[in-house]
Parts: C-alpha cells; sequence; structure tokens
C-alpha cells in the first residue's frame, strides 16, 4: 500500500494552476466547482511536480501563498518530496496562486 497526502490548490482572483505534468492542473472553473482536483489533490508517492500560475485575461499573478518565495514574484512553484515524506502527512495546507486586476 502507498500512502498518500492531501495538497489542494485554491485560486484567488481569476487565473488557473496548471502543472508541469499535466496531470494536477486546477482551473478557475474547477476551483469555483469545488472539483476535487482542486480540493483535495491528491498526491501518492513522490511528489516532484512544479505549478504554474496563468492568470486570465485583465488579471496578473500576484503571488503564491503558503509556499514558495513570494520575494521575486514568480509565477512557478516546485515541490520535489520522496514518497517517505508524503507518507509523514495526510494532508497539507492549500498552494494558493492570488492574481490580481
Amino acid at each position: 500500500m502507498v500512502a498518500s497526502c492531501k495538497h489542494p490548490l485554491e485560486i484567488v482572483g481569476e487565473g488557473d494552476i496548471v502543472s508541469a505534468s499535466g496531470l494536477r492542473n486546477c482551473s478557475l472553473e474547477d476551483f469555483q466547482a469545488g472539483l476535487t482536483n482542486c480540493t483535495e489533490n491528491e498526491v501518492t508517492g513522490n511528489y516532484n511536480e512544479t505549478y504554474t500560475a496563468v492568470p486570465r485575461a485583465g488579471w496578473v499573478f500576484r503571488e503564491w501563498q503558503t509556499y514558495c518565495d513570494n520575494n521575486n514574484l514568480d509565477n512557478t512553484c516546485s515541490f520535489n518530496y520522496p514518497a517517505n515524506v508524503v507518507a509523514v502527512y495526510d494532508s497539507r495546507p492549500p498552494l494558493r496562486a492570488a492574481f490580481t486586476q
């Protein structure tokens, strides 16, 4: 049995969170609908992922909240944790992409 952890994705404003793997995308519509790809974002095994915050028309990326360095205002946020670290947690605080007009 492989342990898993939930790492929710949240959106403030209007934009999308796109994963490099394509397996963990969270669109604004998915987030607003409360779909599990956003509300749960279950991680099983190694957690190797890079997220990119993509603003919608008329919006700009402001910052990542909860994780990643906000000082450089980079729109990417990466995670690289082995399975034994992932297995320690049932869930983690959400990764939040904040956008502003």
